[in-house]
């Protein structure tokens, strides 16, 4: 007993002295609570997409941002155990850290059980919690996707430069993992990318061999191009979004924000631990803020473009919802003055 009370002191104080690093790392960031400010572009959501567009529209294209984000680090929140591989169950499903929460009503034909939504609530979102798998969709779906919305800038072979332009990757080191190196395909990576890193765990897990011949004795083979080049048909051993020099989680806060941090200077400011609350439209129905708040008193973040709303499958429809867009009947009901009637925000989760 008296072991395991120390062990968890020291684990406790690591974690606290870790936090102290991440947040040092961006406070130059942090643009100021309850100050209403203008910006280019304001961000409402600093997950995996948010962070991107981030990146994107202050250092390339020399906008100012703002990234609002409700959450904070994770690594402050739920402790420096979220950078290491495996270790996911020791927080994902702890209550108040670093995830929205949500669950679904209880379900009849499970017994009355109500199931998680997981989404991201901190700088980083999904990636922040997820599994660090990186494996792309085939191209077929992709294809499917640019029919379903009739633009073709979203299929496979218009899609897949930008795919490639995010990522910079290191293939295995058989030496390291002490077995199989895995297949992939070369050309569906960019050698010059990033800054999100993508490669192998320096170990091999025993499991994946049995896997591997269980495979082969339904008659699957091991794809030859890996599980990133729009053909996946077969076995492979995926890679994952780690650093492979460090071999810890490399989330979208730690590639994109990072790299936004280095080199777009006074143009990036994020906002961690504020909640939007709704968005403020001008005479024309144009977005012209949002209202936020930092724990303290709303105050307003205004834009002289656009407001992107990057907060996620469910709190984006939300804030729509809750700032006069959506359908009428839902709006009345909670009170909410209807700025553009849209029967399809909100509706149709499954």
């Amino acid at each position: 007993m008296r072991f395991a009370i120390f062990l968890s002191g020291s684990v406790l104080q690591s974690r606290l002295c870790y936090a102290a690093k991440v947040a040092d790392e961006y406070s130059h960031l942090f643009g100021t609570p309850s100050q209403s400010e203008t910006f280019d572009y304001l961000i409402v959501g600093g997950g995996n997409s948010g962070l991107v567009a981030a990146m994107r529209l202050s250092v390339e294209g020399n906008y100012s941002v703002a990234v609002v984000e409700a959450g904070g680090f994770y690594q402050d929140d739920a402790g420096n155990t979220t950078e290491f591989p495996a270790y996911n169950s020791q927080y994902m499903d702890e209550p108040g850290t670093i995830d929205w929460k949500l669950t679904t009503k209880p379900q009849a034909q499970l017994g009355g059980r109500s199931v998680a939504y997981a989404q991201g609530k901190t700088l980083g979102g999904s990636t922040a919690r997820n599994a660090m798998v990186y494996q792309r969709g085939t191209a077929s779906f992709y294809d499917l996707w640019a029919t379903a919305v009739g633009d073709t800038s979203y299929d496979w072979n218009n899609i897949l430069p930008f795919l490639k332009k995010s990522v910079s990757f290191t293939p295995a080191d058989g030496e390291l993992r002490g077995g199989p190196a895995g297949t992939s395909d070369m050309t569906a990576f960019d050698p010059e990318a990033g800054p999100l890193n993508v490669g192998y765990w320096n170990y091999f897990v025993p499991v994946s061999a049995a896997f591997a011949k269980g495979m082969e004795t339904l008659g699957l083979v091991e794809t030859p191009t890996g599980m990133n080049s729009g053909e996946v048909l077969g076995y492979a051993q995926f890679p994952a979004a780690i650093d492979s020099e460090t071999q810890l989680r490399d989330s979208s806060q730690t590639s994109f924000l990072k790299a936004a941090a280095n080199c777009a200077g006074e143009r990036l400011r994020i906002y961690p631990n504020t909640l939007a609350k709704r968005i403020v439209f001008n005479a024309k129905k144009a977005a012209s803020g949002v209202v936020v708040s930092s724990g303290g008193p709303e105050y307003v973040i205004n834009v002289k473009r656009e407001v992107v709303l990057a907060a996620g499958a469910f709190r984006t429809p939300q804030l729509l919802m809750a700032s006069g867009v959506g359908p009428p009947g839902v709006l009345e009901e909670n009170n909410v003055t209807t700025v553009s009637a849209l029967s399809g925000v909100g509706q149709g989760i499954h």
